[in-house]
């Protein structure tokens, strides 16, 4: 809470809702161009409508509000990586997914408790065939734990990462 202080005139009390930090109202006009943009998001990138409730682009677009705090107005083009980059970026992370999920598969296979298996499906949202070789194990406390160690579609992985169960 800000200090409070009170008007100049001594017969007015103060209310609450002035003490109180108030979050920013966004006006109507800058929630239509908002929402303006994130039609041409979807129309010129071949986007679904559901891609503007997608968690990992609401994320991205908290990151630049942010930083636009942080250094004021700024190009956001400047601050973005290019497609090479995140590429780049991307095989990093999955270098490092895979090293976790070798890592923590590494006594489950040891001991026999890892049931490995494949599963191939259809992805409803790109229509490509999945093909991807998952492994399911309890470990020494009774928690099932179970990874998706590898998996294809066209010669690229689509999809797939480390899902842990319930620990």
């Amino acid at each position: 809470m800000r200090q409070c202080n009170r008007d100049q005139s001594p017969k007015v009390q103060m209310m609450l809702t002035q003490c109180i930090r108030q979050p920013p109202k966004v006006s109507k006009a800058d929630l239509a161009l908002l929402k303006q943009h994130e039609v041409k998001y979807c129309a010129n990138g071949y986007h679904s409508f559901c891609s503007v409730d997608h968690d990992g682009l609401r994320d991205s677009l908290q990151a630049c509000v942010n930083i636009g705090a942080k250094y004021r107005k700024t190009d956001i083009s400047e601050s973005l990586a290019g497609c090479k980059a995140v590429s780049r970026e991307a095989s990093q992370m999955a270098k490092t997914v895979k090293d976790s999920v070798m890592y923590i598969t590494r006594e489950p296979i040891d001991d026999g408790s890892i049931s490995p298996g494949i599963d191939m499906y259809m992805d409803d949202y790109r229509k490509k065939s999945l093909l991807d070789v998952h492994a399911t194990w309890i470990d020494r406390n009774f928690a099932m734990d179970h990874a998706v160690p590898a998996c294809n579609t066209s010669g690229s992985c689509a999809h797939g990462s480390e899902h842990r169960g319930s620990r």
